[in-house]
């Protein structure tokens, strides 16, 4: 009892707002999700919030859960919708921790593991989607809690008089420029093109801009994505 007490204990060299943000930037770049959310509470009377959740455009939804303690996880499989997985959301599963936390062998049925380096980079322990002569099998889902998260987000942007933009095509190298931002790391330093002297600092790398520190003013500043990768290179520290 003391031993297993001990183990629960476990935390990770991380917390859980860096797994989220790993594991988010791996969601969007290394799956076909197109759409992904980070901590979104669709509303109050939601049981469900999971830590990121993400959908791609052939009906396939996706959720990760952080963990940063062995606590925690342990915990997760008291949760109605852990018991009664239909109940919850994401055809695919994925628990997400530091790489010396979580083991393939603590995987429910059909949870994937994703791991966590020392350098903030997520990358796929565990994939229990492989096709099984030809077929794969995933999660049966609430299809309800799903559509409350998108009514909700779209809701939000039609509140604030943003809905028009979604009749507007993005550019070629706009899609591009947001593929291409998860190139840049948290920490990394990156220069104006031909200016190495004007130099920034990688604060955050979200879906659609960046945060940037200058090196020079350390004023901070928030820049769209296409744009930072049409006017900034990777520099030197």
């Amino acid at each position: 009892m003391a031993v297993a007490t001990c183990l629960s204990q476990i935390h990770s060299k991380m917390t859980h707002k860096e797994l989220v943000i790993a594991a988010h930037r791996w969601l969007v770049s290394e799956t076909k999700c197109g759409i992904a959310f980070r901590e979104y509470k669709s509303s109050r009377f939601s049981t469900e919030l999971p830590d990121v959740i993400g959908f791609d455009g052939d009906g396939l939804s996706y959720v990760i859960e952080c963990k940063a303690s062995r606590a925690d996880f342990l915990a997760d499989a008291n949760k109605l919708f852990r018991q009664n997985p239909e109940t919850g959301m994401g055809a695919q599963r994925y628990y997400c921790c530091h790489e010396s936390l979580l083991k393939v062998k603590d995987m429910p049925r059909l949870w994937g593991l994703l791991h966590v380096n020392d350098d903030g980079r997520a990358y796929l322990a565990h994939d229990p989607y492989e096709p099984d002569n030809g077929f794969v099998t995933r999660h049966e889902r609430s299809l309800r809690g799903e559509y409350k998260v998108m009514y909700s987000a779209l809701r939000r942007l039609g509140s604030r008089g943003l809905l028009e933009e979604v009749y507007e095509k993005p550019s070629a190298a706009k899609i591009v420029a947001g593929r291409a931002a998860h190139r840049a790391r948290d920490g990394e330093i990156w220069n104006l093109k031909g200016r190495p002297n004007q130099q920034v600092a990688i604060q955050s790398v979200e879906e659609y801009f960046l945060v940037v520190k200058s090196l020079k003013t350390k004023i901070t500043d928030k820049i769209k994505t296409a744009k930072f990768y049409q006017q900034y290179e990777k520099g030197e520290p």
